[in-house]
């Protein structure tokens, strides 16, 4: 997890031990607190596992804006319609989106520029930046 200015990062441990539960949190929550550094964000509509309940809207919204993308020609028709979505962090509605996928997706980024200021991957199992990532071992998210 890096700071929200352009010091050096802070490591963000998720340890053993917290359930599915805690672990969405953790990430949403890095997320809310990192949302104005952040001016690209993309995110990838797969998961390791099957999408919560709760979260199938936010899953069908992020498929759709993949949908208008490409039909505004923003989007390549030759993308893989469920990796790299582009997400206006801006936009509360798209934020929400990105705060509801990021805890179960296999890749979320947010930048500032060139610089990577959030990370999620592999259905949220590790968290941070490229220079702090720790991920939690012998766990398996919500």
């Amino acid at each position: 997890m890096t700071s929200r200015t352009d010091g050096p990062g802070r490591e963000l441990v998720l340890v053993d031990g917290l359930s599915p539960a805690d672990v969405a949190l953790v990430h949403r929550e890095a997320l809310r607190v990192l949302r104005h550094s952040i001016d690209a964000a993309h995110l990838d509509a797969y998961s390791d596992d099957a999408w919560p309940p709760a979260v199938l809207p936010s899953y069908e919204r992020v498929l759709s804006l993949a949908r208008e993308a490409v039909a505004d020609g923003t989007r390549s028709r030759l993308c893989d319609p469920g990796t790299g979505i582009d997400i206006d962090v801006r936009d509360d509605g798209q934020f929400g989106v990105l705060s509801d996928l990021v805890p179960y997706t296999i890749n979320a980024e947010g930048r500032r520029g060139d610089r990577l200021v959030f990370s999620a991957s592999d259905s949220g199992r590790p968290c941070g930046s490229p220079s702090h990532r720790s991920k939690r071992k012998n766990s398996s998210p919500g």
